[in-house]
């Protein structure tokens, strides 16, 4: 179960990155196998604030921020003390999740523009996803 957890606090840096505002624990599911309960494979991650109309805030708080555009290093410390886990862990995990976007973004673009052409909606995730990292990069310099 500790990987589980692991990867719960990932997700939830995910949709903080992906600008997922719809992230809410509704979209977390277990499965049950051998006398076991893991967690399940991630769904329903969609980039809600490259749609309009719809309220940018995240559906859970990273400490006590649900605004993404606000979330500190202060708020990610925060939320690994709500986790009881050491906030170095936290800030090394959004750390390096930063850099496998960095490294992976343009190849995950084309090979999406590959399979399905040129998409105009593609263009407003990549602008949320390098505004969040650009925010979440300064964040973790302070």
């Amino acid at each position: 179960m500790l990987i589980d957890a692991e990867q719960l606090l990932k997700w939830q840096i995910l949709n903080l990155i992906a600008g997922n505002s719809d992230a809410h624990i509704k979209n977390i599911s277990f499965l049950y196998q051998d006398n076991e309960t893991r967690l399940a494979p991630f769904y329903d991650l969609v980039c809600t604030r490259a749609l309009v109309h719809l309220d940018d805030s995240l559906a859970l708080y990273i400490g006590n921020q649900k605004d993404p555009k606000q979330v500190s290093k202060d708020n990610l410390i925060e939320l690994a003390n709500q986790c009881q886990i050491r906030p170095r862990r936290i800030l090394n995990t959004v750390g390096q999740m930063l850099i496998d976007i960095e490294e992976n973004k343009d190849r995950v673009k084309a090979e999406i523009e590959m399979q399905y052409g040129e998409q105009a909606a593609l263009q407003k995730v990549e602008r949320v996803i390098k505004q969040q990292t650009k925010l979440l990069g300064t964040a973790l310099s302070k």
